[in-house]
């Protein structure tokens, strides 16, 4: 490759690297998709689950860990926040609360 086409593939990765990241979920999106499943797409449920969206960070950390020691029991729930560490914990509780 010569130096100019090297020039030409940098600068093109360059204007096209925000597009990227923006269709790339993060880490935190990915295990929020987890979520997603019973609770709704962005949390949101539109039946007797809860949604998540919109909720205070520290109640929906609270309470999935609350899941994660057996202090609250759940269908399913214990067994998808034991999954989790709690820096997860707090980072999917974060998301879920940043959405509006």
């Amino acid at each position: 490759m010569s130096i100019g086409q090297q020039i030409l593939f940098s600068v093109g990765l360059c204007l096209l690297s925000p597009l990227l990241l923006a269709v790339v979920p993060t880490h935190v999106e990915i295990q929020a998709n987890t979520c997603n499943v019973c609770h709704g797409e962005a949390g949101e449920s539109a039946g007797t689950v809860p949604s998540l969206k919109g909720k205070p960070v520290a109640y929906l950390e609270q309470i999935l860990l609350n899941y994660k020691t057996d202090k609250q029991l759940g269908t399913i729930m214990n067994r998808v926040a034991k999954g989790f560490t709690d820096e997860e914990i707090k980072a999917i509780a974060n998301y879920y609360a940043g959405l509006k």
